[in-house]
């Protein structure tokens, strides 16, 4: 009860999702110590907590994918060393989705990335900040990129997409496309003017088929 009572205005005061003490120590005398605590604190309330945030930008070695977030607006984890098809995506939620979908399919994904669309229209460097984490993948033979027109503006995305390319000359793996909305063909004509090895397919089933015989063994990656 005492621990309770002290914990939860920390709780409530920084907007926490979660908290975790593990293990709580009670002591002869009847007080307690927490000998190891968790905290999660909801990132969009960070604004309200200049504090966290001090803390956060003194020590962002320590908070790696907070820093990638607030800086490029990035959502990224690797989520299987041995994955061999990187993932680039915008939307809400598009990523996680399209993770599982591709799993289901057979395939191997190598990570989740997903981009907040106006950090990527406001931050152009957000996308070679994208292509810079997965060029760091020894064992990547393709990409999909996957954009809906709902959330972004495609034309503009793919201007976007081809100058950080330019910028990005170690990015050799062939990229499939997976645009959906009016201005799909445009988009991916400008991106094809940039580099050859850039295919769009229409279908989330045509664009796995294609991934498909990319990683196949034998298959050329670049």
């Amino acid at each position: 009860v005492a621990a309770a009572t002290q914990l939860a205005p920390l709780y409530f005061g920084y907007e926490a999702l979660q908290i975790e003490i593990s293990p709580l120590l009670i002591l002869p005398d009847g007080s307690w110590v927490a000998s190891d605590v968790k905290m999660i604190i909801d990132e969009c309330a960070l604004f309200r907590h200049p504090e966290l945030i001090s803390m956060i930008e003194r020590r962002d070695f320590a908070y790696d994918a907070l820093r990638r977030k607030r800086t490029f607006g990035l959502d990224y984890l690797i989520l299987d060393t041995a994955g061999n098809i990187g993932t680039f995506t915008t939307g809400r939620g598009l990523g996680a989705l399209l993770v599982d979908e591709m799993r289901q399919n057979g395939l191997k994904p190598y990570n989740y990335l997903e981009a907040d669309t106006a950090a990527l229209i406001n931050n152009p460097a957000s996308i070679v900040e994208a292509f810079r984490l997965l060029s760091t993948a020894d064992s990547l033979k393709a990409i999909l990129v996957t954009a809906l027109e709902d959330d972004t503006n495609l034309t503009e995305l793919a201007a976007l997409l081809a100058q950080s390319l330019a910028q990005a000359p170690e990015m050799t793996f062939p990229i499939v496309l997976r645009l959906t909305g009016p201005n799909a063909d445009p988009a991916a004509a400008l991106l094809r003017d940039v580099r050859l090895n850039i295919e769009l397919e229409a279908t989330t089933d045509s664009a796995f088929k294609r991934l498909s015989e990319l990683t196949a063994p034998g298959a050329v990656s670049c």
